[in-house]
Parts: C-alpha cells; sequence; structure tokens
C-alpha cells in the first residue's frame, strides 16, 4: 500500500491501510483511509480519498478501495462520467505478484443517466513490467501496465504504464 498512498516502507510484505495525508510526485492529493457508502449497493467500504487537477478534464475526484480478494486497489467512484460507481475494479495492484504475470478483472460499472441507472461491464489487465526496481535513485520501485476495457465489445478505454515509488506514490505515468 506504500507504493500507491505516498508514503514510507519498511519492507515487510503485508497489507495495511496506512494512514494519507499528502501529494504524490504528480500532485495528486490522497487522504484517509476513511468509510464510504456504496450509493447503488448501501455497503460501507473504507477507502482513500484521491483528488488531482488536469487541464484536459478539471478537477477529478476518487475514492479508491481494497478488492476483496486483496490483489489490487481500484475506483469504487469516479466523479467523472456522470459519477460513475464501480464494484471490485482493479488498477493498482497489491499483494504478492511476479514480474511478467498478467491478471484480468472482470467488474460492473454504474452511473445514472437520465434518472435511470446504466451499467457498464469492464475489464481490467495488470501486467508487472518491472518489479523491485530502483527508479531515479528510489529502490524497490514498481512499474506495470493497466489496461481496461469494455468487458462486451473488447474496445481499450484506456492504456497506461504507471511507475509507483516508496515515499512518492505515483512517480510517473503515461499513455500506451
Amino acid at each position: 500500500m506504500q507504493l500507491i498512498v505516498p508514503g514510507a516502507w519498511d519492507g515487510t510484505r503485508r497489507i495495511d491501510l496506512p494512514t494519507a495525508a499528502g501529494f504524490d510526485a504528480e500532485g495528486t492529493v490522497w487522504t484517509g483511509p476513511q468509510e464510504w457508502r456504496n450509493p447503488y449497493t448501501g455497503q460501507m467500504l473504507t477507502v482513500y480519498d484521491r483528488r488531482r487537477t488536469t487541464r484536459r478534464e478539471g478537477s477529478v475526484e476518487q475514492k479508491m478501495a481494497l478488492r476483496l480478494d486483496g490483489s489490487a486497489m481500484g475506483r469504487v467512484y469516479d466523479s467523472r462520467f456522470g459519477g460513475l460507481i464501480c464494484d471490485q475494479e482493479a488498477k493498482f495492484p497489491l499483494d504478492v505478484w511476479r514480474q511478467g504475470e498478467v491478471r484480468t478483472f472482470e467488474y460492473v460499472c454504474r452511473t445514472t443517466r437520465g434518472g435511470q441507472v446504466v451499467e457498464r461491464r469492464r475489464a481490467a489487465r495488470i501486467t508487472i513490467e518491472e518489479l523491485d526496481y530502483e527508479y531515479n535513485g528510489v529502490p524497490h520501485s514498481l512499474r506495470f501496465a493497466w489496461r481496461h476495457s469494455d468487458r462486451d465489445t473488447g474496445e481499450v478505454l484506456d492504456h497506461r504504464t504507471y511507475i509507483f515509488s516508496p515515499g512518492r506514490g505515483l512517480a510517473a505515468q503515461s499513455r500506451r
């Protein structure tokens, strides 16, 4: 978690929920953990609030939560796309992964349009490209590819490479 939520990492392999109240290297503000209720399911989740401002999208607010299986963290809320609510998204890998490993996750996102709930079936594929390496002088960094697609049509909606470093959180990203 300390790679994703900017924090010091002591090298132990465990998933905990460290307190976050700071910026990552790209200016994203992380706060939490805190409780949040999914408006569609009523389920209470422990989330991190992630906020950033971009030239293209303006102000973006996201709520990020662990998947139930502990293998990744993903958005449960995104202010874009009409207020998207996702269940079990995988965006940032957690748990034990190996270099070169690929995992695919299927999930559902919902939004309200014209008073009607619209469901979108999605898939995410995470590929670990470089594990426990030095990035810009920071050891124990992680580079992975994330591909987000429509589960029904296969259309790729987003494909990025992320680099996370201890104490910095997101250190770099690029679109593919």
